[in-house]
């Protein structure tokens, strides 16, 4: 089960806040837990997150800051990536 909500961060921006949680039936634990927010000046809302079958995981999100327009991108990490992180596959404006 993957979940993710919104934060504001130290640094300012905000940012978004995710969570791998296995045996959610049973005794749930957090296998890995990040937060995504790779540019201070940038703020993330309304994350949606997924994972599919074979454990790759994508969280799309909402930007804007000062310098740009609202938009859409995604950030994305496969089951080989080195835990704990995110990394922005795509940006769609």
């Amino acid at each position: 089960m993957v979940l993710n909500h919104s934060i504001n961060t130290d640094m300012g921006g905000g940012g978004i806040r995710w969570y791998e949680i296995r045996d959610p039936n049973a005794s749930p634990w957090v296998f890995q837990s990040g937060t995504y927010a790779p540019d201070p000046t940038e703020f993330r809302w309304m994350g949606s997150i997924a994972m599919d079958s074979m454990g790759d995981i994508c969280v799309g999100y909402s930007v804007s800051s000062g310098a740009i327009h609202p938009a859409i991108r995604y950030a994305c990490r496969q089951p080989d990536d080195p835990p704990w992180n995110l990394g922005e596959r795509g940006i769609h404006h």
